[in-house]
C-alpha cells in the first residue's frame, strides 16, 4: 500500500506541470463540464449517497452526522452554484501583488503562484470533494483528496465525474489523487 500511494503522489506532483499550461477559459471549461457531468449523474450520487446513509445508521451514527452524510436537493444545487461561482472566479495566477525596488537596485516582485500539490482530510461532507477539487483546480494546484470513510461511496461517484470532465478536455486525471480507501493507516 506505501509503495503505490508513493507512485500516485509522485504522479501527481509530475502532473501539475499540466495545470501550468491552462489558460483561464480552459479551467472555467472544465469545471463548467464538471458541473454538467454532476448534473447527468445525480440519480447515482444520490444512490451511492444512499449506501453511505445506510451504513452510517447500521453504524449508530447520531442524527448530526447523517445529516451532514446526505445529499438533499437543495445541498446539491448548492455544490452546483458553487462549482459556477468558482468557475468564474478571476485568475489570479501570475498576478503581481508587490513590487518594489531594494538595496543595490534588487527589484523585488510578490507574484501569485499555485502551491503545487495540496492534500486535504476531511469528514463525510460528499460535497466537500467537488468544493475542494474545484478550488485547487482554479488555482492551478493539483490535489490529494482523503474523504471520510463513511462517504467512500458518494466519494467514488463524484471523483468518477471530476475524471469524466478531466478526460472530455483532454487533462490527465494524475492532476487529483483520490485516496480511495477506508482505512485510516493510508501509506502505514
Amino acid at each position: 500500500m506505501k509503495q503505490d500511494l508513493q507512485i500516485t503522489l509522485a504522479k501527481t506532483k509530475a502532473a501539475t506541470t499540466i495545470l501550468s499550461q491552462l489558460s483561464s477559459s480552459e479551467k472555467t471549461n472544465v469545471l463548467m463540464s464538471l458541473k454538467k457531468f454532476l448534473q447527468d449523474q445525480k440519480t447515482e450520487i444520490f444512490k451511492a449517497n444512499q449506501k453511505d446513509i445506510f451504513a452510517a445508521k447500521n453504524t449508530g451514527k447520531n442524527e448530526a452526522f447523517i445529516d451532514r452524510l446526505t445529499f438533499t436537493d437543495k445541498n446539491f444545487v448548492s455544490m452546483l452554484s458553487q462549482v459556477t461561482q468558482i468557475a468564474h472566479l478571476d485568475d489570479s495566477l501570475g498576478e503581481i501583488m508587490e513590487k518594489r525596488t531594494i538595496a543595490d537596485g534588487v527589484l523585488l516582485e510578490k507574484i501569485r503562484v499555485p502551491l503545487g500539490v495540496i492534500g486535504i482530510i476531511y469528514e463525510s461532507r460528499p460535497n466537500v470533494t467537488i468544493d475542494v477539487f474545484a478550488l485547487c483546480f482554479k488555482t492551478g494546484n493539483a490535489c490529494v483528496l482523503k474523504g471520510g470513510s463513511d462517504a467512500i461511496h458518494s466519494n467514488r461517484v463524484l471523483i468518477n465525474c471530476i475524471e469524466k470532465a478531466l478526460k472530455k478536455h483532454g487533462i490527465t486525471s494524475d492532476i487529483i489523487a483520490f485516496l480511495d480507501t477506508t482505512d485510516i493507516n493510508v501509506g502505514s
